[in-house]
């Protein structure tokens, strides 16, 4: 009775932050109908909705990395980014797979595409900013490369035998956290009104 009470409890908990999570950026569309808003928020509900189900797979991430393809020349850095941590996220099922150097082969190519394609740099005047953003994303993939071959070369302890599982889990989340934060301010700053850009018909 109580496993099923604790069930229970956790589908609605998670039915409630999804919901709650949902309403800034549903409401925003609603009040601003506009192509660049609904192609953010697409980003946004896809996003919350992977964070706070109730029950996720990690190949889930693809759908939204799926909607942030739609404006990776609006936002080359964060898309990129999103990338590169969404394809770090399933290294658990790479692993068990035996597809991790076939993961790396194709990030390598992907990164490759995207530096001669995008310009990943911020194309504001503000240069702290910028240079802020670039030493983030590099701390960030160098935890991911930690991780990657600590996951490959280390034994967990016999106690935790998931132990890196987790802490790639509780990595890429962080993250995913970060690019839900990012793609709400940048729905919200809302050049809705201005006059290039086109409403939903």
């Amino acid at each position: 009775m109580d496993l099923l009470k604790n069930y229970f409890l956790g589908v609605f908990s998670s039915l409630l932050s999804t919901l709650v999570c949902l309403l800034p950026s549903s409401l925003h569309l609603l009040c601003f109908p506009t192509t660049r808003n609904f192609k953010i928020s697409l980003v946004n509900s896809s996003l919350v909705f992977f964070l706070f189900s109730f029950h996720v797979h990690e190949k889930s991430i693809l759908i939204p990395a799926l909607a942030v393809s739609l404006l990776v020349h609006d936002y080359p850095f964060w898309c990129v980014w999103f990338y590169f941590i969404s394809t770090f996220s399933m290294l658990p099922l790479f692993v068990k797979d035996d597809l991790v150097m076939a993961a790396v082969a194709t990030t390598v190519l992907h990164a490759l595409i995207c530096k001669a394609c995008l310009n990943i740099s911020s194309t504001k005047d503000d240069q702290l900013w910028d240079r802020a953003k670039t030493t983030l994303l590099k701390l960030s993939m160098i935890g991911a490369v930690l991780l990657t071959v600590a996951s490959l070369i280390l034994t967990p302890p016999p106690r935790y035998p998931d132990l890196f599982p987790v802490l790639v889990s509780i990595y890429s989340c962080a993250h995913f956290v970060l690019f839900l934060a990012a793609f709400h301010y940048f729905q919200f700053q809302s050049p809705s009104q201005s006059a290039n850009v086109k409403k939903v018909q």
